[in-house]
């Protein structure tokens, strides 16, 4: 069938009879949303963390043989930003990123790169925001990459990556 090459497709529509008898607001406390939930995290904090692998071999390489975005993995997230669900339905149980996670987002060690970071990091308030917000760079990196060979601001990307590492260990610590 067509969700085969979308696994976190099929682990939803297990759950979607689960959602629908249960009804939106019991669903956020059910064992299968926080199982779901839980999938979902594991899965992205698996590919966020390859990724920060793959930008740290990629940024020591002088000449590296292979543009970044033949390297970095998208799947994980296409996976999550294509549920026939708003992501706010299933990611509901945290509402905020927390100060930790916001204070990364604003500070780079970089004083030149801080006020772009802050400017383009303004918007971002939840773990959707984030995640949202990673994918589209992701799809954008890999499209600049086919059209014209340029990759952009990677290390803005790999910025966004690490808060979301974080965010994601944070969950992990206190589910």
């Amino acid at each position: 069938m067509w969700f085969e090459r979308f696994p976190m497709i099929e682990l939803f529509s297990g759950m979607a009879p689960a959602l629908i008898s249960l009804g939106l607001e019991k669903w956020g406390t059910a064992k299968e949303a926080r199982l779901l939930r839980a999938a979902i995290r594991d899965r992205l904090h698996r590919e966020v963390k390859l990724n920060l692998e793959v930008w740290k071999l990629y940024d020591k390489a002088e000449q590296p043989a292979i543009d970044l975005a033949d390297l970095v993995s998208v799947a994980a997230f296409n996976e999550v930003c294509s549920l026939n669900l708003p992501l706010w339905a299933v990611l509901a149980d945290r509402p905020a990123l927390s100060p930790t996670v916001q204070g990364h987002l604003q500070q780079t060690g970089n004083a030149q790169r801080n006020g772009n970071y802050v400017r383009l990091t303004a918007d971002i308030a939840t773990e959707i925001d984030l995640i949202e917000r990673i994918w589209h760079r992701l799809r954008v990196l890999k499209a600049r990459h086919s059209l014209d060979g340029s990759l952009g601001d990677c290390a803005y990307l790999m910025h966004l990556h690490a808060a979301l590492d974080l965010h994601l260990r944070e969950c992990r610590a206190n589910p």
